[in-house]
């Protein structure tokens, strides 16, 4: 890999009484630099990518199949939810929220999520997901891979 460094100063700090020698020996590395730069700009590199080879002359195993047989058990999830709003410390001052006239509801506001998922049983319907896709969640619609929409409840959850 090339490391290119163009260094620059201020020209006005050059004195104008100096000799031309001295004046092209200041102007000799930004010169070099410039043609360096120019040279390199034009050197490139390929990389091709290879697939590496098995042993003994055989072709690798491919992921394929696998992924043939897992991917059905992949759901996307979405959850509808309700999540308290932080609000400031002066809006849990009684007497501020009276002044100002604030109501003593606290407010909320609707979340949205969508994440994935595996089924884990398919007999029993069980999804395994983050904890996170579904906290706080009001309403959740597990999507198979299918298209079919299936609504959901949460079992369990680990929030750690």
């Amino acid at each position: 890999m090339f490391s290119i460094e163009l260094i620059t100063y201020d020209t006005s700090l050059i004195n104008k009484n100096t000799t031309s020698s001295k004046n092209m020996i200041n102007t000799f590395p930004k010169f070099f630099s410039a043609v360096l730069f120019a040279a390199c700009s034009f050197l490139t590199v390929s990389a091709n990518a290879v697939l590496p080879h098995g042993f003994d002359g055989k072709e690798l195993p491919s992921l394929a199949p696998m992924l043939d047989d897992v991917t059905p058990a992949v759901v996307n999830i979405a959850t509808e939810g309700r999540v308290k709003q932080r609000q400031s410390p002066l809006f849990s001052d009684p007497f501020f929220r009276h002044f100002f006239k604030i109501p003593d509801q606290p407010l909320e506001r609707k979340t949205s999520s969508l994440g994935s998922g595996v089924i884990v049983d398919s007999k029993r319907g069980l999804v395994l997901t983050n904890n996170h896709v579904i906290a706080n969640a009001i309403q959740i619609t597990v999507t198979l891979r299918d298209g079919r929409q299936l609504e959901a409840e949460i079992v369990g959850a680990d929030p750690e």
